[in-house]
């Protein structure tokens, strides 16, 4: 009786057995396919296909849950793979849900508090801030640095890279008061459990120098430019690329100070490293390439621009072939340089190829795409061409709009851009909402009193005196002259009188411009007046500050300054 019962047992487990060898079997298959579909996808995202790695990055997701569930920690790991594919596609909206869902699995499954979790986290953070959605991301990211703190410690290299990120999101939007003093917490962190010439270490010391340089404040950023150059010499070598790159910043400081010069002493050094180090038809070549091209583009040499553009598009085409991002990015540079030389039959082939690959490679509805038709844009509106110039400007904004949604500061740009082009051709009815939707973004985006705000504040003016709503208009000219006293306040207070100087020619006239052409003496007046108070102001507290600590003296407002960072954004809201 017992011999009968036992083996039914006996071969119900022998069953069992065979049961658990088919399924080791299968989930071994599973890992393999799983495997090959990460394979692919990093093959293509590698050749810069990235559009074409989305696809396995889907399939991944879409195998995790079938085999694994929704709430696994498997399927966080296939929902991070398709959110690196969107990442590397620029397409941050759905990279950052695939990662939120990401996040939500891991904080459910291990805990808010788990060093994956964590991390996920700061990943999310990093990809709200690309998309330019700085509301959901300032709270990651502090998130991220209690919990850093809390289970690391505060002076734990996780945390300093916590505080970079932080930093990194207020240096973006130009809240210079908060990413100060994080960019030097970070610094005394890797100073301290790193010492004094580590590279990370100098990393820090060049984001450092990038803040201040982006201030505007270049007596105190080149020292740190420097420190970090002689650390990378030393530690890396003289002929590194680390090195390369550390004379490349200090070379932009002295081309945004305008000592070309320097510049280009700087910009040569780096691409002789890079020559020598990767060889002189290396992918890594282009950017010191470019960054002298660029140089020698600002100083009027086409002559010398041209060769080093056509260089570099050379070398990215036998590294990649025509179809590849970096290519269509070289063929731009090169279309809008025989733009400015007026050589449209040049730019005409180049600019439409580099859209063709951005069509082929990144898809029709990548940002990408959009500034290559935003540039085409521009070339047709200097060839007289309205009529097609308006159907790329429109399809260029509604590619932005998609891509980071209506309130983006890219999606801003190219609303001026598009209503700066019907302004053109006096088509203002189209170009006022166009300007006010523009204003909007900035002034929601950016603190109060952002100088990138000046533009389409003085677009919008004028249009409105062309319409002849002369009291909107004069409403827009006394936003815009409040706006640039407050940004006159903080050159004064914080820069060096290189940069005050750089303010009083690129903001202080166009305001005095806008109230004269607005026929407004009082504003005009009371403008005049209120600047001399400001400069007086700024002198004395230039006096009181150099004297030895006998009086305090308030640093005055937020230190958004006038920089080469917002000089950069100007030319962009030029758009025409």
């Amino acid at each position: 009786m017992c011999r009968f019962l036992c083996f039914p047992a006996f071969v119900l487990l022998i069953g069992g057995h065979v049961s658990l060898a088919q399924t080791a079997a299968s989930m071994a298959e599973t890992k393999v396919q799983e495997a090959e579909l990460v394979r692919v996808m990093e093959e293509h995202m590698d050749n810069g296909r990235f559009t074409e790695a989305i696809p396995f990055g889907k399939e991944l997701v879409r195998r995790a849950e079938a085999n694994y569930g929704t709430n696994h920690t498997n399927t966080a790991d296939a929902l991070d793979h398709l959110s690196k594919s969107y990442r590397k596609d620029s397409n941050y909206t759905n990279s950052a849900a695939a990662c939120a869902r990401a996040l939500e699995i891991r904080e459910k499954v291990l805990g808010p508090e788990h060093p994956d979790t964590v991390t996920t986290l700061s990943n999310l953070a990093i990809l709200y801030r690309s998309a330019g959605n700085f509301e959901k991301a300032e709270p990651l990211f502090q998130r991220t640095l209690k919990l850093r703190e809390k289970l690391l410690g505060p002076e734990h290299q996780s945390t300093a890279r916590a505080l970079n990120n932080l930093a990194s999101l207020y240096r973006t939007v130009e809240d210079f008061d908060k990413a100060e003093p994080l960019y030097q917490r970070t610094l005394k962190i890797r100073e301290k459990v790193l010492g004094l010439e580590h590279p990370d270490t100098a990393t820090t010391l060049s984001q450092l120098a990038w803040l201040y340089h982006s201030m505007g404040d270049y007596a105190k950023a080149e020292p740190l430019y420097q420190r970090s150059l002689r650390i990378n010499e030393k530690v890396a070598g003289p002929e590194h690329p680390d090195t390369a790159v550390s004379l490349a910043s200090l070379g932009g400081l002295f081309f945004d100070i305008g000592d070309h010069a320097k510049a280009e002493i700087h910009y040569q050094r780096s691409l002789k490293i890079m020559e020598k180090v990767v060889g002189l038809e290396h992918t890594d070549t282009m950017i010191p390439l470019n960054n002298l091209a660029e140089l020698y583009v600002s100083m009027g040499d086409y002559a010398k621009a041209e060769p080093l553009y056509q260089r570099s598009l050379k070398i990215l085409t036998q590294a990649f072939g025509l179809e590849h991002r970096d290519t269509s990015t070289a063929m731009n540079n090169l279309a809008v340089l025989y733009r400015q030389m007026g050589d449209y039959a040049k730019a005409v082939p180049l600019y439409e190829q580099s859209l063709k690959i951005c069509e082929t490679v990144m898809g029709p509805q990548h940002s990408s795409t959009a500034t290559t038709l935003n540039n085409l844009a521009r070339l047709y509106v200097s060839m007289g061409n309205s009529r097609k110039a308006e159907t790329l400007y429109q399809r260029s904004l509604k590619i932005q709009e998609q891509v980071f949604g209506p309130e983006h500061p890219d999606t801003a740009t190219m609303l001026n851009n598009l209503a700066s082009f019907y302004r053109s051709i006096d088509d203002f009815a189209k170009a006022e909402p166009l300007f006010e939707q523009s204003l909007r973004i900035y002034e929601k985006v950016f603190v109060a009193g952002h100088p990138n705000a000046l533009m389409p504040l003085n677009n919008l003016a004028l249009l409105q005196l062309d319409l002849r709503k002369f009291d909107d208009a004069l409403s827009s000219g006394r936003k815009y002259k409040a706006t640039s006293e407050r940004a006159l306040g903080n050159i004064l207070s914080f820069a060096p009188e290189r940069q005050r100087m750089i303010y009083q020619d690129e903001v202080k006239l166009p305001v005095a411009n806008l109230l004269a052409t607005l026929g407004s003496a009082s504003d005009l007046a009371e403008f005049t007046l209120r600047t001399k108070g400001i400069v007086l102001d700024s002198l004395l507290e230039d006096e009181l500050t150099s004297r030895p600590q006998k009086v305090s003296v308030d640093s005055g407002p937020s230190r958004n300054v006038w920089s080469s960072r917002s000089k950069r954004c100007r030319r962009r809201w030029r758009g025409m």
